[in-house]
Parts: C-alpha cells; sequence; structure tokens
C-alpha cells in the first residue's frame, strides 16, 4: 500500500525518511491518516470558477475568480494554478475581442453618417 506525505500529500516509496517535495520527516509519529491524504487535498475552488466563468460568461467575472484562484495557488502549493492561468489568457482574450468589436461597430457607424 503507497504512502503519502501527511503535509503535502505527495506519494513516498517505503525506504524514504523524508518527503521528497516538502521535507517533511516521515516517522512513526506522523498522524495515523497519512495513507490516502492525496484523495483529501483541497481543491482551488477559485480557480475552477474562474475557469468555468470565463469560458461560459468571458469578461470581467471570469478574470476576477481567476487571479483570486492564482493568489489563492501561492497558498495552496500551487494547487489550481494552470486553470486559474487558463481562466485569466482566455477572460482576457475575450476583453479585447469584445473591445476590437465596438471599435469595429463604432467606426462604421461613424463612416455611415
Amino acid at each position: 500500500m503507497a504512502n503519502f506525505c501527511y503535509k503535502c500529500g505527495t506519494p513516498l516509496n517505503d525506504s524514504n525518511n523524508f518527503c521528497t517535495k516538502c521535507g517533511a520527516s516521515i516517522s512513526g509519529d506522523a498522524p495515523a491518516n497519512v495513507t490516502n491524504q492525496a484523495a483529501k487535498k483541497e481543491q482551488n475552488v477559485y480557480a475552477v470558477i474562474g475557469l468555468v466563468c470565463s469560458i461560459v460568461v468571458g469578461g470581467i467575472t471570469g478574470l476576477a475568480f481567476s487571479i483570486i484562484g492564482l493568489m489563492k495557488s501561492k497558498e495552496m502549493n500551487d494547487e489550481g494554478r494552470g486553470l486559474a492561468i487558463a481562466g485569466i489568457v482566455i477572460s482576457a482574450l475575450k476583453i479585447v475581442y469584445v473591445i476590437v468589436m465596438l471599435i469595429g461597430m463604432f467606426s462604421k457607424i461613424a463612416l455611415i453618417n
């Protein structure tokens, strides 16, 4: 049965005395629920919401949640960092697209008048 680090959830070999990722001591005094710690890993909800909002709604909502998710990912050992960055990129592209479309629309209206 595989063991996981009680601090960060990294899979461990039976021969490890320390976690290879965070350096936590792996000894007999570790918490009893060390096994299957990866299944209980906390999810970065803001990054997930930011990505979904940027795809479905777009604009400021997705950008705001994605930025919050990126800031939270630093507290959570980079959990959800990729989702947050994807949400920021998609939201920014949608905002630029809307701005370009509005400029094009208003320039055509100005040419007609």
